[in-house]
């Protein structure tokens, strides 16, 4: 009976011990428990560049319950939420001044805070942020589904082997203007690495269920990708600044020794770097119709195993690159192989086209 008592005594010991440091953490992440009131204020940016206060605006104030360590960010919600859900939320209208009023949340350990702002059918915000004095400060944009002033960074990544190029590539959208740029209407057409024929890539022929092989990634979540026509298309809304970024990865199949491949976008590129790799099995060669840089040069066998290009790329003009998948081995043993092959090939059709007395001679003196 003593060993019973002992043992729930020191159970709930433990257990206060325990409760205790959690009791009085009040918040997670340093959040407060109860603190001050959250403001949120919604500021207009025209097309000028002017900011102005943005009076009845939808602010949504959300809480957000899970692991810290685990949790993706906030921002990429639609992307799928592991170790994280959404606790509560709180809705809201921006007064005369832009400013969104709400009560003090009741944060428990654990749970983070973002807060968006719908308007003119996008959103905007959706980061985490802390509660502090100061208002929580976001600003919307107007749309134009005008491209002219668009640009984007391109980064193509190659591996050649025996039988296909594998292609990764990744653009980097540049909207310098104060607007969002909205190509959910009509679409734009994104850049990949086709086979060419008289110096253009071949689009528009890639069939309906070529995306199912085409893996696709978006930084941030937004808008989406299809396939149109036979070209690969985004359709969603491009934010002010240079950090959302599309990547496509997928395989070229080699058809003939001897091919040209080309790259060509919709956008000026501003910068279009390009680092091509390929297999020590065979020798194959990628030949750009521009300047390059060549790496990795195997001194054994003369052969580049690397190149790099780095410059610009205007709008709708095309990057053309040979590829010259050469049909011998590059290696020792298959160069031994290969000469000893001839070797024999050549006996044996000496022995074909040699008189019988010679043979005989031959056959004597060995």
């Amino acid at each position: 009976m003593m060993r019973h008592l002992l043992f729930i005594g020191s159970i709930s010991l433990a257990t206060a011990l325990m409760v205790g440091p959690a009791s009085a953490q009040h918040g997670g992440m340093g959040m407060p428990a109860v603190g001050g009131p959250v403001v949120v204020k919604v500021l207009k940016v025209d097309r000028s560049g002017s900011v102005t206060p943005l009076p009845g605006a939808e602010v949504v104030l959300e809480r957000w319950m899970g692991d810290p360590m685990r949790a993706p960010k906030l921002e990429n919600r639609a992307a799928g939420m592991v170790g994280i859900r959404l606790a509560g939320a709180k809705v809201g209208t921006t007064d005369s001044q832009g400013q969104a009023q709400f009560e003090p949340p009741q944060m428990a350990p654990g749970q983070l805070l973002s807060v968006s702002v719908l308007h003119d059918g996008h959103t905007f915000g959706g980061e985490q942020f802390k509660p502090s004095a100061k208002p929580v400060e976001i600003r919307v944009y107007e749309r134009t589904e005008d491209t002219s002033e668009l640009s984007c960074d391109l980064f193509v990544g190659m591996f050649v082997d025996e039988r296909m190029v594998v292609t990764d590539i990744t653009m980097t959208f540049n909207n310098n203007q104060p607007v969002i740029v909205d190509t959910d209407r009509t679409g734009l057409r994104l850049p990949m690495v086709l086979p060419a024929v008289r110096g253009e890539p071949v689009e528009g022929v890639l069939p309906d269920g070529a995306l199912r092989n085409i893996a696709n990634q978006r930084q941030p979540v937004r808008g989406r990708i299809r396939m149109e026509k036979g070209t690969v298309v985004y359709r969603g809304p491009i934010m002010p600044g240079s950090s959302q970024q599309i990547r496509l990865r997928y395989g070229i199949p080699i058809e003939r020794s001897v091919q040209d491949i080309a790259i060509k976008s919709v956008l000026k590129a501003d910068r279009v770097r390009v680092l091509a790799r390929w297999s020590r099995r065979i020798a194959p060669r990628l030949v750009p119709t521009r300047s390059f840089t060549a790496f990795e040069r195997d001194e054994g066998e003369f052969r580049q195993r690397q190149i790099v290009i780095d410059g610009e790329l205007p709008a709708n003009t095309p990057m053309l690159m040979h590829l010259d998948r050469l049909p011998h081995a590059t290696s020792a043993e298959g160069t031994v192989a290969l000469i000893g092959s001839l070797v024999l090939l050549a006996l044996f059709g000496l022995a074909l086209v040699a008189p019988p007395e010679a043979l005989e001679r031959f056959r004597r003196r060995s």
